[in-house]
């Protein structure tokens, strides 16, 4: 099984580190990209609610954080997150927020997928 490449990234809505899907990525290229939370989401474990409503990532070396507004929640423990102009797609366990709220997520890690324009 080949490695996946950790990877640090700016955007227009801060800076993160995520595991690169795919081979190794060019140093320096601009990649257009899909952000993908692989492990449910639990109030009081890794999600809280906020009162801070500016939709970010920030990396903290240990843990990447996401504030994002819940967009949708689904009757299959699904939900959207609203990152700025993006929703991340993310499965939830236990009680969450209604629609409209906001949340802080801290996780060890994400996913980052090529999007393929």
């Amino acid at each position: 099984m080949t490695a996946k490449a950790v990877i640090e990234f700016t955007c227009r809505y801060g800076s993160g580190r995520g595991v690169w899907s795919e081979a190794a990525p060019q140093l320096g290229r601009e990649y257009h990209v899909e952000i993908d939370i692989d492990q449910p989401l639990h109030i009081g474990v890794n999600t809280k609610a906020t009162d801070d409503e500016v939709p970010r990532i920030e990396d903290s070396g240990s843990q990447v954080t996401l504030v994002a507004r819940i967009e949708s929640l689904f009757d299959d423990g699904a939900a959207s997150l609203r990152l700025g102009d993006s929703l991340i797609l993310v499965a939830l366990e236990g009680a969450f927020p209604t629609i409209g709220s906001w949340v802080k997520v801290s996780l060890p890690h994400i996913k980052v997928y090529e999007m393929r324009l």
